[in-house]
Parts: structure tokens; sequence; C-alpha cells
């Protein structure tokens, strides 16, 4: 277990430093690891605000990069946390709506159904 832990570390650290370096492919993961990371130390649920700012930059890189999986992706992990982790149901509704649209430009039409089925009431209100 402490194994992988310490290689999970040494590959986020060396793609860190490539988007450092401005390797673009790398920087929206390293934005999305960064998010990451804020949201598991955040056991005082006082570093909101930077997990958002984390998360905006990677789906805005992947919206420029033209990566629509990453998109949708991050806007659903974006849900997930504002929603579980945080308990702000009026912050992660509009990354849920978004992820939503984001599947379905990606043209993840199973994808879409499911989160209709996880989440529709939700979705439903307005």
């Amino acid at each position: 277990k402490r194994k992988y832990r310490r290689y999970a570390r040494s590959a986020t650290k060396r793609l860190l430093g490539w988007a450092k370096k401005g390797v673009a492919n790398c920087q929206p993961i390293a934005s999305c690891l960064q998010g990451e990371r804020i949201a598991i130390a955040d056991t005082k649920k006082c570093r909101k605000s930077d997990f958002i700012r984390q998360y905006k930059n990677a789906i805005k890189l992947a919206q420029e990069l033209g990566v629509w999986a990453w998109e949708a992706q991050f806007q659903e992990r974006a849900f997930e946390v504002l929603f579980h982790n945080y308990s702000d149901k009026a912050s992660a509704i509009p990354y849920l709506r978004a992820a939503v649209s984001s599947y379905e430009k990606w043209e993840a039409y199973a994808k879409v159904e499911s989160l209709n089925r996880l989440h529709g009431q939700v979705l439903e209100v307005e």
C-alpha cells in the first residue's frame, strides 16, 4: 500500500513539473490533481474556494484543448466534491449541469443517462 502511494506521489510530482514547464496536455490534469489534494487534506472544510479555483482552471484548460472527456469528468468531480464533501448543493448543481452538457457534446449518452438516473432529482430542481 505504501509502495503505491509513493509511486503516486512520484508520478504526481513529475506531472506537476511538466505542467510548470508549459507542457499543455499536462496542465489540466495537474490542476485537477491539485484540487484533489486540497479536497483530501481539507478536513475542516475551509478551503472550498481553493478547490473551486483549481477545478475551474482544470475545466478551462480542458476546454481550451478541446478535450471534452476531461472537461466533463472534471465538472462531474467538482459536483461530487462540492455536493458530498462540502454539502454545498447551490455551488454543486451548475457543475452537474455542465457535466451533462459536456458528456452530450462528447456523445457519451450512456453516461448522460447514468447521471440522470443518479441525480435526476437534483437536475430537475431550479
